[in-house]
């Protein structure tokens, strides 16, 4: 038995129009996405602009900041270095003013010792000098006693052959001073002689009589010789010459007392 076959479309299978509407629907649907995503794209990208313009600003900040920062400090430096070297400056000066003032002091040291010298040698030499007037005060004495020891021999020798008388025989320059000896009585050439011998005996007494007035220079202490300086110089003594006295005086510590401090140790010497 012949039986045709029909075959019947399925019921599921779209037809065109459904494809056509499906194409449509599903391109509208990829052209919303689209715009979606453009949108927000755009949206990404204007937020990513806004964040690097936010960061960019807060980076120019931050550097502004730090160079703030900087500035202040290297200002504090300088102020600092500048401080540091005015200090030096004043230490300078300072070290300058005492090495000049220690300068001026080891001159006047000098000067005072030099002159302290220049008094020692015209001492020494004043001294000399004195001696050697002693010395020949001495030797003419001696000559004196030797000429007058001559004339009371020759005297004693003229004696022996004549009676005692008395002679006037001067023995110093002034007429008041007078003394008599005894001598004997002979011939006129005796007593001419005599009378010779007298007057030469007493011309070396008158020469020496200066001479026999002059005595040693004594010793003198310490304290005679400060309070006769001090006495010569009480007009207005400097302060070298009161250290001078405070030192031939025994004063201790004279180096370093002021004017008043060394007049008040004179004075209680």
């Amino acid at each position: 038995m012949n039986t045709s076959k029909t075959t019947a479309a399925p019921a599921n299978i779209p037809s065109k129009k459904d494809l056509k509407r499906e194409a449509k629907k599903r391109a509208k649907e990829a052209q919303a996405e689209q715009k979606r995503l453009a949108k927000e794209a755009k949206a990404a990208a204007r937020k990513a602009e806004r964040d690097a313009k936010k960061f960019g600003e807060k980076l120019e900040a931050d550097a502004a900041k730090a160079g703030e920062i900087v500035v202040k400090n290297a200002e504090t430096q300088s102020a600092q270095a500048e401080v540091r070297a005015e200090k030096a400056r004043k230490a300078l000066k300072l070290r300058e003013r005492f090495a000049r003032k220690k300068v001026a002091k080891t001159s006047d040291a000098k000067s005072e010792a030099s002159k302290s010298d220049a008094k020692k040698a015209a001492a020494a030499q004043a001294a000399k000098k004195a001696n050697a007037k002693t010395a020949d005060a001495k030797t003419a004495a001696k000559k004196a006693d030797a000429k007058k020891a001559k004339a009371k021999k020759a005297a004693r020798a003229n004696s022996s052959t004549s009676a005692p008388t008395k002679v006037t025989v001067t023995t110093a320059p002034s007429p008041s001073a007078t003394s008599t000896a005894t001598v004997p009585q002979a011939s006129t050439a005796a007593k001419s002689a005599a009378a010779s011998n007298a007057a030469a005996a007493a011309k070396p007494a008158a020469t020496a009589k200066p001479a026999a007035a002059t005595r040693p220079a004594a010793t003198r202490t310490p304290r005679a010789t400060a309070t006769r300086a001090a006495a010569s110089t009480s007009a207005s003594p400097t302060v070298a010459q009161l250290r001078a006295q405070a030192k031939a005086a025994g004063v201790r510590g004279y180096s370093t007392m002021t004017k008043a401090q060394l007049v008040e140790a004179l004075a209680g010497k």
